[in-house]
């Protein structure tokens, strides 16, 4: 197995690298994001609800829940989830150090954090989601 992971134009760290143990690959509509320590649901909820205006549904998930993580009891989440064309990516990994890791949105292979993508109304996310559109290709 590689220890990245592509999708179309865009690579990325494979969540499943160097260790296969824990995992789900499947719908997204069938995961549970409150589970073993991940917490993503609000982001999940409020992710799904802000590209609704759009028509444009996350698909499937593949995801790693690795062991505790630092000296706290917290375990270790990585995934990636994507629309079903792809124009949409969603990155989760949480490295080894405390505070390091990821959670970015990928429109049409342009990066942008989560939290940035939230905090936006419709119109910015609509210029945002139309300006990648044209430009990607």
């Amino acid at each position: 197995m590689n220890d990245f992971y592509q999708i179309n134009k865009i690579t990325l760290k494979n969540p499943f690298y160097l260790d296969e143990s824990v995992r789900y690959i499947g719908p997204i509509n069938k995961f549970k994001f409150r589970c073993d320590g991940l917490n993503q649901t609000k982001n999940y909820n409020k992710l799904k609800e802000s590209l609704k205006p759009f028509n444009i549904n996350l698909s499937n998930i593949i995801i790693k829940i690795d062991k505790p993580i630092y000296s706290i009891n917290r375990i270790r989440t990585q995934f990636i989830t994507s629309s079903n064309n792809n124009e949409i990516i969603w990155y989760k990994y949480e490295g080894p150090l405390l505070g390091g890791g990821q959670n970015f949105l990928y429109i049409y292979g342009r990066k942008i954090k989560l939290s940035e993508w939230l905090k936006k109304d419709f119109m910015a996310r609509s210029n945002l989601l139309y300006f990648n559109l044209e430009n990607s290709y």
